[in-house]
């Protein structure tokens, strides 16, 4: 009796840890990835929406604009030594973008404009979908 109730929870584990692992082969086929190396010292992350094209000198619409991506990864480096990834739907992204301010990057030799999000807003808007989620279900 024992091992059938030991097989049932180790059936139960390998379900779930079965479902994570297609979820994160989906992410990893389907994501747009971003790194931020800013973020540790603003605590937003760089969503960006448009880029100057040099070649016909005029901004076109970019990343999150044009994106097909069914999730949004931004990497976010921590003290230049390991990596945190953050995997968002992107529908979730440009929610928070909607509220989200709108700054100019001319910092390179690629300008762009974007917006700012708190990774704290990214946090929030997770759980709070995940407690809709749970609502609804």
């Amino acid at each position: 009796m024992e091992s059938s109730r030991n097989l049932s929870d180790w059936d139960l584990d390998f379900r779930r840890g079965l479902t994570g692992e297609n979820l994160l082969a989906d992410i990893i086929e389907t994501s747009e990835v971003k790194t931020d190396y800013q973020w540790q010292n603003t605590g937003n992350l760089y969503v960006e929406y448009e880029c100057f094209y040099v070649q016909s000198n005029s901004w076109k619409p970019s990343g999150i604009e044009v994106t097909k991506a069914k999730y949004w990864t931004f990497v976010i480096p921590v003290a230049d030594k390991q990596q945190i990834a953050i995997s968002v739907p992107t529908s979730l992204v440009k929610k928070l973008c909607k509220e989200a301010p709108k700054v100019p990057m001319h910092n390179s030799e690629n300008p762009s404009k974007g917006y700012l999000i708190k990774v704290s807003q990214v946090m929030e808007a997770m759980c709070e979908a995940a407690k809709e989620s749970r609502k609804a279900s």
